[in-house]
């Protein structure tokens, strides 16, 4: 395996048949609020950012995990959060759109010059869960020329929001998560 920075070394281990790794933080919760932090860790490795992930830090609020309910759950960016945004755009690190309420979505939206990427997120149309999108939302990101990969968590897929067990070969296994 190879942990890769640019676009051209993960291309190489495509070629070559070599696993490639790209550094992500779920969360921004580990970043100081000093704007040389993330210009350090990019310079070393990092790549790509959730801004949230379930606990509130400098930059927003966690999502609640909620079913059935509205992504629309609560404040925006803070004032370090929209720095943060900035300052990802100009250094090339990816951010990722997943675990972020609508109001946060919209924020980190008005304020990219970059494709919009939700790197695990699904339609809120299907599955009425605040994790996942609204049909605006996925428009807007298919309109930035960005991605969405899905979230295979059951409980974000089903209609109702329950988990459930599923049978593989003689073993029963959860499909739920804990939160």
């Amino acid at each position: 395996m190879k942990v890769v920075r640019t676009v051209e070394e993960l291309e190489l281990c495509m070629r070559g048949g070599t696993l490639a790794g790209v550094l992500r933080f779920e969360g921004a919760e580990n970043l100081r609020p000093d704007p040389g932090t993330l210009e350090d860790l990019y310079q070393t490795v990092l790549r790509s950012l959730g801004l949230v992930w379930s606990r509130p830090n400098a930059y927003g609020h966690e999502v609640p995990f909620e079913f059935p309910a509205s992504p629309d759950t609560g404040p925006g960016l803070t004032a370090a959060g929209r720095a943060l945004v900035r300052e990802c755009n100009r250094l090339g690190i990816l951010l990722d759109l997943s675990h972020l309420n609508e109001r946060r979505f919209w924020d980190v939206a008005e304020l990219s010059k970059v494709p919009l990427v939700a790197s695990h997120s699904n339609a809120h149309a299907l599955c009425p869960s605040t994790r996942n999108l609204t049909d605006r939302q996925l428009d807007a990101i298919r309109d930035s020329d960005g991605i969405v990969g899905a979230n295979f968590t059951v409980a974000f897929l089903r209609e109702d929001g329950k988990p459930r067990r599923i049978r593989l070969s003689r073993a029963w296994y959860s499909t739920s998560t804990t939160w």
